[in-house]
């Protein structure tokens, strides 16, 4: 119910009706695909999105936190660079699409989600410096990210992280916690890198 839909898209005419550079980009872009099909396996990314935007009183005995929150589906999750840089440059091309058409096109996404990485990587080597700049840009366009780190104990100040070690100031980097608000015993800590 809370999915963003692309309302000047047509759906399978294979036309980028609304001239935005994707065709058939009707709830998103698969990044892998290069294409408006998405993924509709019931992964992490569903639980994730239940949480954030489940509709209530409506016998599916689950709410989100926010019940009317839009969603815009993006398979992107990667550890390489150049899937990432696509998966992020359709959110940053759907939001600056809609700063320039005063809302008329594109979304105003206002934040990302993150449950995917590379384990001790260094986001000041190799290609990784990419991934911080699409933070910086996606956050001069009014997105913050939210990203979770290493499912392992480890201090990601020392291990490194990315996305989570990254410096830029648009991400909110997470760990999980136990019942009793406790970082819990398989997850990475940090105390420069990790925010919540």
């Amino acid at each position: 119910d809370n999915m963003w839909v692309n309302k000047d898209e047509i759906v399978g005419n294979g036309i980028d009706d609304d001239g935005n550079g994707y065709i058939d980009d009707i709830f998103g872009w698969n990044t892998k695909t290069n294409s408006g099909n998405l993924s509709t396996a019931h992964y992490h990314a569903t639980h994730v999105a239940g949480i954030v935007s489940a509709k209530s009183d409506n016998g599916q005995q689950v709410a989100g936190v926010n019940w009317n929150a839009k969603l815009m589906s993006v398979n992107g999750s990667s550890g390489s660079t150049s899937v990432v840089a696509k998966a992020y440059g359709y959110v940053l091309a759907q939001k600056k699409l809609w700063i320039e058409t005063n809302g008329v096109k594109g979304a105003n996404v206002v934040a990302t989600n993150s449950s995917f990485g590379v384990d001790k990587a260094n986001c000041s080597s190799g290609d990784f410096p990419v991934w911080n700049d699409l933070y910086e840009e996606l956050g001069k366009a009014g997105i913050i990210s939210a990203a979770a780190t290493a499912n392992a104990a480890w201090d990601i100040d020392m291990t490194g992280d990315v996305p989570t070690g990254c410096g830029s100031e648009y991400i909110f980097s997470v760990t999980n916690t136990t019942k009793d608000d406790k970082i819990n015993s398989s997850a990475g800590w940090g105390t420069k890198t990790i925010d919540i």
